[in-house]
């Protein structure tokens, strides 16, 4: 009786169909899934202290022009809230912050954006988990303009 030389067990020419397809399968769930997740919620972070950055900028400077402290605030969270929303960012994922020791010609404004930063964000479906990261940029009154 001739034996296929093939047919032995442990002939490294023996084929094991379906094999690859498991392994590949199990690197997709446990390699590149969780990769995949990590690298969508860090990216999105660079973007989110870019916008924290640029609008601490922009609300100091509105709220230095501003004639009162009130109206400094109210004016610093408007403009925040306008450059927020030209990156996309929803209006309760930031806070704004107004701090003036004195309202008064040549003083010091400083505002504060702090802005959500998610740890897992996942487009289209949600975000899980967050930190907050902040920004700050000071701005001088004028020292020759009217103040009430």
């Amino acid at each position: 009786m001739r034996r296929d030389r093939r047919a032995r067990r442990g002939d490294p020419d023996r084929s094991e169909p379906g094999f690859v397809a498991v392994e590949w399968v199990a690197a997709m769930v446990f390699l590149l899934v969780p990769i995949v997740l990590i690298g969508a919620g860090v990216s999105r972070w660079p973007e989110r202290q870019q916008v924290a950055r640029a609008a601490a900028a922009e609300a100091a400077r509105a709220a230095v022009i501003s004639d009162t402290r009130a109206l400094a605030e109210a004016n610093a969270a408007r403009r925040a809230g306008e450059v927020a929303s030209n990156y996309g960012v929803p209006a309760g994922e930031y806070d704004v912050d107004v701090d003036a020791a004195v309202w008064d010609w040549g003083e010091n404004v400083t505002v504060t954006v702090s802005m959500t930063m998610p740890a897992i964000d996942i487009p289209g479906v949600g975000s899980w988990g967050a930190t907050r990261w902040a920004s700050s940029a000071t701005q001088r009154i004028e020292d020759f303009r009217g103040l009430e």
